[in-house]
Protein backbone atom coordinates (compact mmCIF):
# COMPACT_ATOMS: atom_id res chain seq x y z
CA UNK A 1 0.00 0.00 0.00
CA UNK A 2 1.11 3.40 -0.75
CA UNK A 3 0.95 5.95 1.67
CA UNK A 4 0.30 10.03 0.19
CA UNK A 5 -0.06 12.99 2.41
CA UNK A 6 -0.87 16.34 2.31
CA UNK A 7 -0.30 19.19 5.42
CA UNK A 8 0.06 22.35 6.18
CA UNK A 9 0.43 22.79 9.86
CA UNK A 10 -0.13 19.04 11.33
CA UNK A 11 -3.12 20.23 14.21
CA UNK A 12 -5.82 17.93 12.02
CA UNK A 13 -6.14 15.26 10.29
CA UNK A 14 -8.57 13.41 7.90
CA UNK A 15 -7.84 10.02 6.38
CA UNK A 16 -9.30 8.76 2.95
CA UNK A 17 -8.74 5.33 1.64
CA UNK A 18 -8.84 4.17 -1.92
CA UNK A 19 -5.87 2.74 -4.18
CA UNK A 20 -3.48 4.57 -2.06
CA UNK A 21 -4.00 5.40 1.75
CA UNK A 22 -4.20 9.53 1.75
CA UNK A 23 -4.36 11.80 4.99
CA UNK A 24 -4.88 15.46 4.80
CA UNK A 25 -3.85 17.36 7.98
CA UNK A 26 -3.92 20.94 7.92
CA UNK A 27 -4.50 23.92 10.48
CA UNK A 28 -8.17 25.27 8.79
CA UNK A 29 -10.61 23.30 7.49
CA UNK A 30 -12.50 25.19 5.07
CA UNK A 31 -16.15 24.48 2.80
CA UNK A 32 -14.76 22.41 0.54
CA UNK A 33 -11.55 20.76 2.59
CA UNK A 34 -8.17 21.69 3.81
CA UNK A 35 -7.21 24.95 3.78
CA UNK A 36 -3.99 26.92 4.70
CA UNK A 37 -3.21 29.28 6.86
CA UNK A 38 -1.37 32.32 5.66
CA UNK A 39 2.15 32.18 5.16
CA UNK A 40 2.19 28.22 5.01
CA UNK A 41 3.39 26.21 2.88
CA UNK A 42 1.49 22.87 1.43
CA UNK A 43 3.55 19.79 1.99
CA UNK A 44 2.83 16.76 -0.72
CA UNK A 45 4.78 13.63 0.99
CA UNK A 46 4.78 9.97 -0.81
CA UNK A 47 6.47 7.59 1.89
CA UNK A 48 8.61 4.43 1.17
CA UNK A 49 9.30 3.53 -2.75
CA UNK A 50 7.40 5.92 -5.33
CA UNK A 51 5.07 4.65 -7.92
CA UNK A 52 2.90 6.23 -10.47
CA UNK A 53 0.50 7.90 -8.65
CA UNK A 54 -2.43 10.36 -10.12
CA UNK A 55 -2.85 13.47 -7.23
CA UNK A 56 -6.32 13.25 -5.22
CA UNK A 57 -5.31 14.74 -2.45
CA UNK A 58 -6.83 18.56 -2.80
CA UNK A 59 -4.56 21.50 -0.92
CA UNK A 60 -7.17 24.35 -1.01
CA UNK A 61 -5.89 27.85 -0.84
CA UNK A 62 -7.38 29.90 1.84
CA UNK A 63 -7.38 33.57 0.22
CA UNK A 64 -5.75 35.08 -2.98
CA UNK A 65 -1.91 34.11 -3.23
CA UNK A 66 0.91 33.49 -4.89
CA UNK A 67 2.82 29.75 -5.37
CA UNK A 68 6.58 31.24 -5.37
CA UNK A 69 8.62 27.71 -5.63
CA UNK A 70 7.86 24.14 -5.85
CA UNK A 71 10.70 21.94 -4.34
CA UNK A 72 10.69 18.14 -4.78
CA UNK A 73 13.01 16.07 -2.68
CA UNK A 74 13.36 12.55 -2.57
CA UNK A 75 15.55 9.98 0.53
CA UNK A 76 16.97 7.89 -2.65
CA UNK A 77 17.51 8.78 -6.23
CA UNK A 78 16.47 6.98 -8.86
CA UNK A 79 18.15 4.81 -11.28
CA UNK A 80 17.98 4.05 -14.91
CA UNK A 81 15.01 6.87 -15.64
CA UNK A 82 14.15 10.25 -13.65
CA UNK A 83 11.40 10.16 -11.38
CA UNK A 84 8.80 13.03 -12.95
CA UNK A 85 5.77 14.76 -10.96
CA UNK A 86 3.51 17.40 -11.99
CA UNK A 87 1.88 20.07 -9.99
CA UNK A 88 -1.28 21.19 -10.88
CA UNK A 89 -3.82 24.03 -9.99
CA UNK A 90 -7.65 23.55 -10.22
CA UNK A 91 -6.57 20.17 -12.70
CA UNK A 92 -4.43 22.68 -15.18
CA UNK A 93 -0.56 22.08 -14.71
CA UNK A 94 1.69 24.37 -12.98
CA UNK A 95 4.78 22.37 -14.46
CA UNK A 96 6.73 19.59 -14.49
CA UNK A 97 9.84 18.49 -11.81
CA UNK A 98 12.37 16.29 -12.52
CA UNK A 99 14.50 14.62 -10.53
CA UNK A 100 17.63 12.85 -12.14
CA UNK A 101 19.67 9.62 -11.11
CA UNK A 102 22.53 11.34 -8.44
CA UNK A 103 20.26 13.95 -7.20
CA UNK A 104 17.98 14.22 -4.42
CA UNK A 105 15.79 17.64 -5.42
CA UNK A 106 13.88 19.80 -8.39
CA UNK A 107 12.92 22.84 -8.16
CA UNK A 108 10.39 25.00 -10.00
CA UNK A 109 10.10 29.13 -9.77
CA UNK A 110 6.86 30.09 -10.31
CA UNK A 111 4.57 33.39 -9.41
CA UNK A 112 1.24 31.57 -9.99
CA UNK A 113 -1.56 33.37 -8.58
CA UNK A 114 -4.50 31.51 -6.65
CA UNK A 115 -7.57 32.88 -5.70
CA UNK A 116 -9.97 31.29 -2.45
CA UNK A 117 -11.17 27.82 -3.14
CA UNK A 118 -8.41 27.01 -6.04
CA UNK A 119 -6.45 24.01 -5.21
CA UNK A 120 -3.30 21.88 -5.86
CA UNK A 121 -2.50 18.58 -6.63
CA UNK A 122 0.60 16.50 -7.66
CA UNK A 123 0.65 13.33 -9.43
CA UNK A 124 3.79 10.98 -9.59
CA UNK A 125 4.65 10.40 -13.46
CA UNK A 126 7.58 8.71 -13.55
CA UNK A 127 9.87 7.04 -10.74
CA UNK A 128 13.23 5.25 -11.58
CA UNK A 129 12.65 2.43 -13.84
CA UNK A 130 15.78 0.11 -12.55
CA UNK A 131 15.10 1.26 -8.75
CA UNK A 132 12.63 3.47 -8.36
CA UNK A 133 13.67 6.63 -5.87
CA UNK A 134 11.59 6.54 -2.07
CA UNK A 135 10.61 8.97 0.39
CA UNK A 136 9.22 12.14 -1.95
CA UNK A 137 8.42 15.19 -0.38
CA UNK A 138 6.97 18.34 -2.56
CA UNK A 139 6.83 21.75 -1.33
CA UNK A 140 4.51 24.46 -2.85
CA UNK A 141 6.28 27.50 -0.92
CA UNK A 142 2.92 30.29 -0.95
CA UNK A 143 3.25 34.05 -0.12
Amino acid sequence: MTTVNVRANAQAAVAVSKAASVSVATSVQGPKGSTGAPGVSAVFTMQDTLTPYVGKSRFYFDANRTITQVRASVGTTPSGSPITLAVYVNGVSLGTLTITAGTYTATLSTSQTVTAADYATVSVLTVGNNTPGTDLTVTLTIS
